[in-house]
């Protein structure tokens, strides 16, 4: 089953600096299937931060290269992504939405990773589902998301 991921280790992989930058984040990874459930939350602090996200909402190639330049490569177009496409049922989240699922080779491994953001208020949500693309995750990108934005409806009276 699923263990929490340290936030310490997310710091250490990131180069120090990551739990400062978000008001929220988790990680989760099932060993046994491989299969690593990531989400993080940010404030929408500045303006230029705003439209930097709405612009990764508009495209969902926007989003993935996000996702791929931390991941050392140039964006969907990189060597190294096989496939990539935009992720059904992901348009109707929060106050704009999106989703993409890649298949990546990286340092020799194939990787499968599904990714929807959204935002909600002045917050940023990004979850990221990374798996064997030769399985079937037992969690689902756009079902964590789903279940994320209903609670921060809930949280905010609607």
């Amino acid at each position: 089953g699923f263990e929490e991921f340290p936030a310490e280790l997310l710091d250490l992989a990131a180069g120090g600096g990551f739990q400062e930058n978000f008001s929220a984040a988790g990680a989760f990874l099932n060993a046994e299937q491989f299969e690593f459930v990531f989400t993080v939350m940010a404030p929408l602090a500045t303006e230029f931060q705003r439209n930097l996200f709405e612009q990764q909402l508009s495209d969902p190639e926007v989003l993935a290269a996000a996702s791929l330049i931390g991941m050392g490569m140039s964006g969907v177009e990189d060597e190294g992504v096989l496939s990539f496409e935009e992720l059904p049922d992901t348009a109707d989240l929060g106050e704009g939405s999106t989703g993409a699922s890649l298949v990546v080779l990286q340092e020799g491994e194939t990787l499968a990773i599904d990714i929807v953001a959204f935002m909600r208020g002045d917050q940023s949500v990004v979850v990221m589902v990374m798996y064997a693309p030769d399985s079937e995750p037992q969690t689902s990108a756009s079902g964590i998301a789903r279940l994320v934005e209903e609670r921060m409806a809930a949280s905010s009276g609607g």
